[in-house]
């Protein structure tokens, strides 16, 4: 029972409905962006390809970080591979990703300079704000991983999809997405329904049963999920005008860290 002039507590979107959209202003970060969001698109501009993408118009980098909730501490966890001589860093999802269902996969890596961006560490802790937790997981660290992706289309090739090209949930416990660049594209529309549409199509979920449907236009609007509560979806991309296109985003997510015990049988 509340006591006399206590207020029940609103749940944010969130916490609500399981994702959220919005947009990142300067006022939020406390910071002049453009000067800092420039720096990262220049990391955009120099992505390597991603092995693992179904079409040579993809593009990745991917880093981790450690983040102390009690302590309000992060810091980048360092890379552990190198492949041709450019660092590397793993990525796994155990079965969420039915392409690459319990595969390590091995990324180029977010380079150091980018990982002491204001603009981006900034993000990483206004993420964080917006993420709730129950009691018993409050005292374990957060593993933050930080992902680039960019599709690019051409005349050559007019299409790019991410993966998988379905509903799905990513095993991460909280994502946020926010655009960086685009231009010259149709498509990259979002999709939110229920954790049951893992697995089938846009075309395959009733209309009453999307959630949400929307488009990201412009740098730092940005969505959020809350995994176990939905699963999404991003159509792919093509060129609509020019000669090239992109959609370019930066995807954050937080996860805590477990430990898991193995038993010898």
């Amino acid at each position: 029972m509340m006591n006399q002039g206590q207020l029940a507590r609103t749940p944010a979107p969130l916490e609500q409905f399981g994702f959220e959209k919005f947009a990142i202003g300067a006022a939020d970060v406390n910071l002049e962006i453009d000067s800092h969001l420039d720096q990262i698109k220049s990391e955009f501009d120099a992505l390597r390809r991603d092995p693992y993408g179904p079409s040579d118009n993809r593009f990745r980098s991917y880093a981790r970080g450690l983040l102390l909730p009690w302590r309000s501490s992060f810091e980048w966890i360092p890379h552990t591979t190198l492949v041709n001589g450019h660092p590397t860093t793993e990525y796994f999802q155990g079965p969420y990703n039915p392409h690459f269902s319990g595969e390590r996969r091995i990324l180029p890596s977010i380079t150091e300079k980018t990982k002491s961006n204001p603009l981006l560490l900034r993000l990483i802790w206004l993420n964080f704000d917006r993420t709730f937790w129950p009691k018993e997981l409050r005292a374990y660290p957060l593993q933050v991983g930080v992902s680039f992706i960019k599709l690019q289309v051409d005349t050559e090739n007019r299409r790019a999809l991410s993966t998988p090209d379905n509903f799905h949930q990513d095993g991460e416990t909280f994502t946020f997405a926010h655009l960086v660049k685009r231009n010259g594209v149709l498509g990259g529309i979002n999709a939110i329904t229920h954790p049951s549409g893992a697995g089938k199509t846009l075309h395959e979920v009733p209309r009453d049963d999307l959630l949400a449907e929307f488009e990201l236009r412009q740098p730092l609007e940005s969505y959020a999920i809350f995994d176990p509560m939905v699963s999404h979806y991003v159509s792919p991309i093509e060129l609509a005008e020019g000669n090239r296109g992109e959609r370019s985003i930066m995807l954050i997510d937080f996860t805590p860290m477990i430990t898991q015990h193995h038993v010898p049988r």
